[in-house]
């Protein structure tokens, strides 16, 4: 799923103050996990110092 993110914002230009995050939505439509701009993947809860991705960033 992350990949869905990479690579758009690699083609954008855009550094990571103006792309953003991506959001992943269950069925419901609630959010699960954020994506940030290097690709990883992470909880939903707000962000803290001791906090792990839940994923790393794919290789493209």
């Amino acid at each position: 799923m992350p990949a869905r993110l990479c690579h758009p914002r690699d083609l954008s230009g855009l550094g990571a103050s103006r792309f953003g995050t991506g959001e992943v939505l269950d069925e419901a439509g609630q959010v699960i996990a954020h994506i940030s701009y290097n690709g990883r993947l992470w909880s939903p809860l707000p962000w803290s110092p001791d906090m792990r991705p839940l994923a790393e960033a794919p290789e493209i």
